[in-house]
């Protein structure tokens, strides 16, 4: 059995921590509070003075947030009841229903109230700090503040400063994504997204309604701005944002997300769907399981037991970040005729009554499964042989590619 060093000698006026937490975001906070509840003790830093700001994220939910997490009143700006899906050529893909679909959250009050639960727990947090690196149990940030801690998470997002530090993998997969808000009260319920490898190359353009602004959002995996430019032109967007940001939205997993006695959680090791490129729930998900691996971990005095992190994620979520990366390899290999073939089908009546029932946005797998067992849903996408055959194949050589490397 592997113990945990004891604090170094001699530091004993240093602030001695069981986990230390790097990053406030949602995953980073929701690991602190559960592990904070158990009576150990935990420190969350962020280089930001406000965590949650900037907001980098449209704080687009679905559903399904509610089955881990609480949304408050004063957190959700509107609710969702559907999607307009355009192709290329413009052609409309709608599904419409009456019952909420997604919430539209603002994130920095949604951030804020989960590092106050964790505040809440026990954990102590201090901000306007940057970590700088870790090396035999000691963490070292900006401005000489220094402590010990015997386990580490990075939560630090996808340009993770802990991943850097501890040797893990790089991000294989990943894009640059760019929002503006513009103050303009929104005329419905619905978000808007646009496929086309002319408007937004390897993901997809974006207009989101928020309570008192709409927000029009683009991912690619080239040139960004460029293609920002051209879809805001094309939208008729003159008018001088209410705010901008923007940032790196991961694709695909690390392949390890435990070394020794870190750990890497939420963006930080990849765990958000590519798709959509949403990471909230899952990520929130995945900080449970750490922040129980971690208690088990200090409450056995074992640090193998990290390891069950990577291996329980991997079982609750990881089929259907699989899932999901499948979907964006086949969409990502299409040309724009292809794409107009693929709207022009979904915009079936059989499709859509389908979707409306069992689309969802986190979890694929068991939309999937359900699809297989009705031929109807299937049957017409055999129009798009010849481009299943290309992904397949991309796939095969995808994964040629990873063993090789």
């Amino acid at each position: 059995m592997a113990r945990f060093k004891k604090c170094v000698k001699g530091k004993s006026s240093m602030e001695k921590y069981d986990c230390l937490i790097v990053g406030a975001g949602p995953s980073g906070s929701t690991a602190a509070k559960h592990i904070a509840k158990k009576g150990y003790k935990v420190l969350v830093v962020d280089s930001r003075g406000k965590p949650g700001t900037p907001q980098q994220c449209s704080g687009l939910f679905s559903r399904n947030i509610l089955d881990i997490i609480s949304l408050k009143k004063n957190e959700i700006l509107c609710e969702i009841k559907g999607a307009r899906i355009y192709s290329p050529s413009m052609k409309l893909f709608e599904i419409k229903t009456k019952k909420t679909q997604g919430y539209v959250v603002d994130r920095t009050i949604f951030d804020a109230r989960l590092l106050d639960e964790a505040k809440s727990a026990g954990a102590k947090i201090r901000t306007k700090t940057r970590f700088l690196k870790y090396d035999k149990n000691i963490a070292y940030f900006s401005g000489g503040y220094n402590v010990s801690a015997k386990i580490i998470i990075g939560a630090d997002g996808p340009n993770s400063v802990v991943a850097k530090n501890f040797g893990f993998p790089e991000l294989e997969k990943k894009i640059s994504g760019i929002i503006k808000l513009y103050p303009e009260k929104p005329k419905e319920d619905v978000v808007e997204l646009y496929l086309s490898r002319k408007t937004a190359p390897g993901f997809f353009a974006w207009k989101i309604p928020r309570k008192n602004d709409v927000e029009f959002g683009i991912g690619t995996d080239k040139n960004t701005k460029q293609y920002f430019d051209r879809f805001l032109l094309a939208h008729n967007v003159k008018k001088k944002p209410k705010a901008t940001t923007g940032g790196i939205i991961p694709l695909k997993w690390r392949k390890e997300t435990v070394r020794r006695n870190c750990l890497l959680v939420g963006d930080a090791a990849g765990h958000t769907k590519a798709t959509t490129g949403g990471g909230v729930v899952l990520g929130i998900r995945a900080a449970k399981i750490a922040a129980d691996a971690v208690c088990d971990a200090l409450q056995k005095d074992d640090i193998a037991i990290l390891s069950t992190y990577e291996t329980k994620w991997k079982k609750e979520i990881g089929r259907d970040l699989k899932y999901a990366l499948l979907i964006r390899n086949f969409l990502n290999s299409l040309n724009d005729s292809e794409i107009d073939k693929l709207v022009s089908i979904s915009s079936q009546k059989v499709v859509v009554d389908f979707l409306k029932e069992k689309g969802d946005m986190d979890y694929p797998t068991k939309m999937i499964f359900a699809a297989i067992k009705r031929p109807k849903i299937w049957l017409p996408y055999m129009r798009l042989i010849p481009a299943i055959l290309k992904n397949i194949f991309y796939c095969i050589q995808h994964m040629d590619h990873n063993k090789k490397a």
